[in-house]
């Protein structure tokens, strides 16, 4: 998982469940703010504690146990930031936010199937969501499933035309198909938008000899 797009996420937490903090929620504000500048300062594990200790000051909070979740991933403990997200969802049934932070934990414990059924339902929720059909496509790409990769790239590019990610996956994809012809369409997608360092890794790549 990118650690910048756990950032995106742990954003996004803080949006989503602020609102529906009780009043005890002052009491971990303080501890919160501290974990917060910790996280961008990439000291994870004495963030962690400050997440810990607004946990016990709100037991009940679900922005905080999201924030311990996203923290947990990035310091590599899958274990215990699955066991949150799970928490968190299952206090916010449907929601995108907790539904895409496990899809992304599942795809770290290399668990593709859960990741399929868990971006799945961040789409249900967000379907605009172009992070969430790219990561979709990773899913399916580990599973074998290259159509359904396909499709999914293609649903992020048609949302965000300058996801790099997205478009190099789709040209793997379009060559583990043997389809040459739509690799070399994507890579000159890239040499329109002057990406051209990326075009010529993506043209090696495809030129080079089979093994």
């Amino acid at each position: 998982m990118k650690l910048g797009l756990f950032t995106a996420i742990l954003i996004v937490s803080c949006l989503c469940f602020a609102a529906k903090a009780p009043a005890s929620a002052a009491d971990a504000e303080p501890y919160i703010t501290e974990g917060n500048k910790l996280v961008a300062e990439k000291k994870i594990p004495e963030a962690l504690i400050q997440y810990e200790k607004a946990l016990e000051a709100d037991p009940g909070s679900i922005r905080v146990k999201s924030l311990l979740s996203l923290c947990f991933a990035r310091s590599g403990d899958l274990e215990q930031a699955l066991t949150y997200a799970k928490q968190v969802l299952e206090a916010a049934p449907g929601e995108y936010a907790p539904l895409y932070q496990l899809g992304l934990i599942h795809a770290a414990r290399k668990e593709p199937k859960d990741a399929v059924t868990s971006f799945l339902g961040a789409l249900k929720a967000n379907p605009d969501s172009f992070a969430a059909h790219y990561q979709l496509g990773l899913a399916y790409a580990s599973l074998g499933e290259l159509k359904e990769a396909v499709a999914s790239y293609q649903k992020a590019l048609e949302l965000n035309a300058y996801l790099d990610n997205a478009r190099v996956a789709l040209v793997g994809a379009f060559l583990s198909q043997g389809d040459r012809a739509s690799a070399s369409a994507q890579i000159e997608e890239f040499k329109k938008m002057n990406r051209n360092d990326l075009a010529r890794a993506l043209e090696n790549r495809m030129n080079r000899p089979a093994a």
